[in-house]
């Protein structure tokens, strides 16, 4: 066991060995190590913790809150620990609150199952796996404890996801509208490539050389820092190169320097509330119900998907797998469950030879 300094973190740290495994310590219940003394202070209870020797009557769960949350920033994107955090805080933690980890068991946690999964629908996902973080963390205080007894029911009924897309012309009238050049470039990009609006946003001048443009950054808008990240794409597929389509060619003449599209009052992008603005006041002007935001993603799928463009490309379009694709967009191919049919129709159909 020895007290380190972290150079990035600015502040001192734990290192115990256990069993044949390392663990590490950066910050009590009480915050950071500042100071190497602190971290000294805290040695006991993190090697007792550990060897399962801790008093568990004296841990509170309310006093390891907020140690939860800051080891979520050790593993998550930032964007994921805003979201993890907010289920967190409204879901998981007023379940725990006034209980001594010695207290919590697996029955509870059976319980505790069953309300969590009542929560609002488009939330379940969310606050399960957030709630199943929270008891893997509670297990080096805890070890009896289970996080497999938490789990989202599953429905029998197939859920459909019904999406408001625009065909290719309407997307076109839409484009017809805007004279702002920074807005039309903005919107074309969203229209021609699928862009995911964190990309989209987070392009810069010096990503467009030869005739392509690379995708390689994504900007986070809701954060526990309250201030725009920037940070690496949702998966490693959606980073990507693409072509400059015709369409977007002209709008980039007047090239400039810094980000594609400057924020206001400080902010280094523009920000997402602006641009829903803009989108509603567009649509309104071109006569047309306005997308949301992400449906502009889904109309440049379905109408790429529509001129019978293989699955694999647009995937490679969209930086997406093709898995995602077919799954989401599945009611694109109403006819391919006759095909199989049709398959052994023909074939029972032919003559046997002579």
């Amino acid at each position: 066991m020895a007290v380190y300094y972290s150079k990035p973190r600015r502040s001192w740290f734990i290192c115990y060995s256990w069993q044949g495994k390392r663990y590490y310590c950066y910050s009590s219940p009480s915050g950071v190590f500042v100071t190497k003394q602190s971290a000294r202070d805290y040695e006991p209870l993190f090697v007792a913790s550990l060897s399962g020797k801790v008093a568990a009557k004296e841990i509170s769960c309310d006093s390891l809150f907020s140690v939860f949350e800051g080891s979520l920033s050790e593993r998550l994107k930032p964007q994921s620990v805003y979201s993890r955090i907010r289920y967190f805080r409204k879901y998981v933690s007023p379940n725990f609150s006034g209980f001594m980890v010695s207290s919590l068991s697996n029955v509870f946690l059976a319980s505790l199952n069953h309300q969590l999964n009542c929560v609002p629908q488009g939330s379940v996902a969310g606050v399960i796996s957030t709630a199943k973080l929270w008891v893997r963390f509670l297990v080096f205080y805890c070890p009896s404890l289970s996080a497999d007894r938490l789990f989202k029911y599953s429905s029998y009924y197939p859920k459909t996801h019904v999406y408001t897309v625009w065909p290719l012309d309407q997307e076109k009238r839409f484009l017809s509208v805007i004279e702002d050049p920074r807005d039309k470039l903005l919107f074309s990009l969203l229209v021609y490539y699928g862009l995911r609006i964190s990309e989209c946003l987070a392009l810069k001048w010096s990503d467009f050389k030869d005739g392509c443009f690379r995708v390689s950054r994504i900007v986070c808008i809701k954060t526990t820092a309250k201030k725009q990240i920037f940070t690496t794409p949702k998966t490693a597929r959606s980073v990507r190169v693409l072509p400059v389509v015709d369409a977007v060619k002209p709008l980039l003449k007047d090239r400039e320097t810094g980000w594609l599209f400057p924020g206001s009052f400080g902010a280094p992008t523009l920000g997402e509330t602006s641009v829903r603005r803009l989108n509603k006041e567009y649509a309104a002007k071109a006569g047309l119900k306005a997308l949301r935001l992400h449906e502009f993603r889904h109309s440049c799928a379905s109408n790429l998907l529509r001129a019978k463009v293989s699955v694999r490309l647009v995937a490679r379009w969209l930086g997406d797998t093709e898995t995602t694709l077919l799954n989401t967009y599945s009611h694109l191919f109403p006819d391919e469950d006759n095909e199989i049919f049709d398959f052994f129709r023909a074939e029972s159909s032919e003559k046997p030879p002579k």
